[in-house]
């Protein structure tokens, strides 16, 4: 089925961009682009605030390469749906998306517009990977546009953390902090990702936000969220589905 095979070469491809982007943060990270403080912070009394602050720009192609990773897998999505149109019905329905919704009840509303499929067991198998946020952070990072797909990736990647997180503050002010715990501090303290004034400019858009986190973990005491593993993972699951709904089309085709 060659629509399949489309689908599976996109995946590929994400992977391609996921493996240019744990290279760019390794390059990043060796030309130490910014340096750790402590202090104390009115928010946290008593304890000891670990800060590393980023003080050189992203480089540019960051938010590309992101989109992209993102784009691919949602369109591997799609070009499986498409492809069990054309085995089931013979029709070229490139219009055909995979239904990705908030919730179970958005996913219900929109499973309508896989009726092309015209068959009851294909779409069931779709419906078992529960592909709706409430569930499954992952799959719904793939359903927002533009920059909001990235914040909620950066969410996605808190139900994967072992460890518990926070952020506050506002991005355009220069006020964000990602604070996670450190293995390497006393029990109760926090390393905080803070953005020094020069830093701003650079991270104006959510994507950036989330490589910055994604590149902490690479510094020495800061328990970072892994958020290219994290795309990783995205691509396997995106993966599975495309195989399952492959599986699912050839066994009603035969």
């Amino acid at each position: 089925m060659e629509g399949f095979r489309s689908a599976y070469l996109t995946i590929a491809e994400a992977r391609a961009r996921i493996e240019e982007l744990v290279a760019l943060s390794k390059s990043y990270w060796a030309e130490k682009p910014g340096a750790f403080g402590t202090t104390r912070d009115d928010a946290f009394p008593g304890k000891l605030v670990h800060i590393f602050t980023i003080q050189r720009q992203l480089p540019d192609r960051c938010h590309t390469i992101v989109s992209g990773i993102l784009q691919d897998l949602r369109h591997a999505l799609d070009q499986a749906a498409s492809a069990s149109v054309f085995a089931l019905t013979g029709e070229d329905r490139r219009d055909t998306h995979f239904p990705l919704a908030r919730t179970q009840a958005d996913f219900q509303r929109l499973r309508p517009k896989l009726e092309t499929i015209q068959h009851v067991d294909v779409v069931d198998t779709i419906a078992r990977h529960r592909p709706f946020g409430d569930s499954n952070p992952l799959l719904y990072a793939l359903t927002l546009a533009n920059q909001s797909k990235h914040r909620r990736l950066i969410e996605a990647t808190t139900h994967l953390s072992q460890r518990s997180c926070f952020m506050s503050g506002d991005l355009t002010k220069g006020e964000i902090r990602m604070i996670v715990p450190t293995v390497d501090t006393p029990r109760g303290d926090f390393a905080v990702l803070a953005l020094s004034d020069e830093a701003v400019n650079a991270v104006v858009t959510e994507a950036s936000m989330m490589l910055i986190i994604a590149f902490a973990r690479d510094v020495d005491g800061l328990a970072g969220m892994p958020a290219p593993d994290t795309m990783l993972t995205l691509s396997s699951e995106v993966e599975l589905i495309v195989q399952d709904i492959e599986a699912a089309t050839r066994s009603v085709a035969c």
